[in-house]
């Protein structure tokens, strides 16, 4: 049957019985020119007993008396009072009549032309010689005039004054040094590539997408060992894999395994499985079991637990700081507190920092105790110096808009710390929910929109099942580094939540050259098909 279609109700039957109405709860039929599914959902665009009744009816006017003075050689006038407001207005000068005069049921009809206005015409005096004409389209243009006039006059003593805010001009900061790169990873192995590619910064977090390649790294199942087995491998029931789970830091050797329940570890439709981090672990040497299925919203996890281990101490080892990216949409804030420890050390396993996506979380970090910078992300939608300024104030950098030019940002960088997106394909739009699923419930593979002409939007779906639909192409400004230098940013980002470990550490590695030499050896060609975004373009 066919889905998208509808129609105007022009009529409706109760069994064999034609009706216009029906009460709430009564079944319907209404005939339909196209067959449809059984089932499907049914949904009411237009409703007229509605709209009907939105409709502005018996409006109370205003009535207002008029007085027309018109005499030969002189300009016409029109006075025009509402009982508290009068206004006067003049025209061209009036002339003698050569053949037919105008009447003044003639000027009657056009003065109370009042159309949908709020005043209605009352009593109209005249004024006017005999034998006398006058344009009837003069006498319309004052009577426009007029009650323009007198529409002003009564909005006035509505209107209160108001002070206009001072704005200054702001601080500019004389910048020197080079801008940093910061490189936001979508697995583990992209996070090590960054870091040895050459970023100063990596950002690691939630947002990973499942039916890409790019993912957080699942346990491990090629080479599991057991007491019991001898070396051979679990063969479990359909839908289960048996893994080692690897012991946590600081848990206590030597407990006993035989009472540890397994730990469940979600998989959601057609990915590998992810670790759940709510604490619960299970000690070295006992077996975890995986099983498919979603997430509960209160099942959901930043990020895995090891893996998210692994990343801290290895850019701490490497010297590059480690900023947790927090998701856009955030179910349950307190989370975000598992993050950090008030009083941080270098032993705790607290991220140098947080990226921020919105104000929400923002507050939330900034009445906690923790004392972690914080760099503001692009969905705030940076445009202007107030903005910097004022978000400069709660956090150690902001990410300007990707829509600016690279013309209006060197007109920014110099008020605070900057950081622009330069290379990656970042998400256009973001849902809470899993509109993939709904539409291959066994697993998408590859999905992908493509618009009337012919751009290929892919789309992505990350481990809380939230939807991602990512630019046609790849934003690529390898070779406008030096351009971009030249605006005084102070850290250009890659987005590398779709790449794999080759091709985020052969980027990472050619922006490294290009900030260092301000050379570029590659070509953004060398990557594939790309755009500049709205660096020569913009939006404004």
């Amino acid at each position: 049957g066919v889905r998208d279609t509808g129609l105007t109700v022009k009529g409706m039957f109760i069994g064999k019985k034609i009706v216009n109405t029906a009460d709430q709860g009564s079944t319907v039929n209404v005939p339909l020119e196209d067959e449809v599914e059984t089932g499907e959902p049914v949904f009411k665009t237009y409703d007229s007993l509605l709209m009907a009744t939105l409709e502005v009816k018996n409006i109370i006017k205003i009535p207002v008396n008029m007085s027309f003075i018109a005499h030969v050689g002189e300009p016409v006038k029109l006075r025009i009072s509402d009982t508290e407001n009068e206004i006067n207005t003049q025209g061209s000068c009036a002339s003698r009549a050569e053949s037919k005069p105008i009447s003044k049921s003639a000027i009657t009809e056009q003065l109370k032309k009042l159309g949908n206005t709020i005043f209605e015409a009352g009593e109209i005096a005249f004024e006017i010689d005999d034998n006398i004409f006058i344009p009837v389209s003069e006498i319309n243009s004052l009577r426009r005039e007029g009650i323009d006039m007198l529409l002003q006059l009564r909005l006035q003593k509505w209107k209160r004054p108001c002070s206009k805010p001072i704005i200054h001009s702001g601080i500019k900061h004389v910048k020197s040094t080079r801008p940093i790169l910061a490189v936001n990873s979508g697995s583990i192995e992209s996070f090590k590539a960054a870091v040895d590619g050459g970023a100063d910064m990596v950002y690691i977090g939630c947002d990973v997408f499942m039916n890409g390649k790019p993912q957080m790294k699942a346990p491990r199942v090629a080479s599991l060992q057991s007491h019991a087995s001898g070396g051979r491998v679990h063969v479990c029931p359909a839908g289960h894999t048996w893994a080692r789970s690897r012991e946590p830091a600081g848990f206590r050797s030597g407990a006993s395994t035989s009472t540890v329940a397994p730990v469940d570890v979600a998989h959601t439709y057609g990915s590998p499985p992810y670790v759940d981090i709510a604490g619960r672990y299970a000690p070295a040497g006992a077996y975890v079991s995986m099983h498919c299925g979603g997430h509960d919203a209160d099942e959901r996890r930043f990020v895995e637990g090891d893996d998210y281990r692994h990343a801290i101490e290895y850019g701490r080892k490497k010297g590059v700081k480690v900023f947790f990216s927090i998701p856009r949409i955030v179910k349950n804030i307190n989370e975000i507190s598992n993050f950090f420890s008030p009083q941080r050390t270098q032993s705790d396993l607290s991220p140098d920092g947080f990226v921020v996506a919105n104000s929400g979380v923002l507050y939330h970090l900034r009445r906690t105790e923790t004392a972690a910078p914080v760099v503001i992300d692009y969905p705030f939608n940076i445009f202007n110096r107030l903005t910097v300024e004022y978000l400069l104030n709660y956090s150690q950098r902001v990410t300007l808009s990707p829509e600016l030019t690279l013309k209006e940002i060197s007109n920014l960088t110099s008020y605070g710390s900057t950081e622009c997106i330069v290379q990656g394909n970042f998400p256009l739009m973001v849902s809470e929910h899993g509109l993939v699923r709904g539409l291959f419930p066994k697993g998408p593979g590859e999905v992908c929109l493509k618009d009337e002409k012919g751009f290929v939007f892919p789309v992505k779906t990350d481990r809380n099942g939230r939807t991602y639909i990512l630019n046609s192409r790849e934003l690529c400004m390898l070779e406008y580094v030096p351009d971009l230098i030249k605006t005084g940013v102070d850290c250009l980002r890659i987005e590398a939540g779709t790449y794999d470990r080759l091709k985020t550490k052969k980027i990472t590695r050619a922006y490294r050259d290009a900030i260092d030499n301000c050379g570029v050896k590659m070509k953004c060609s060398d990557f594939g098909d790309h755009t500049t975004g709205h660096y020569f373009r913009g939006v404004l």
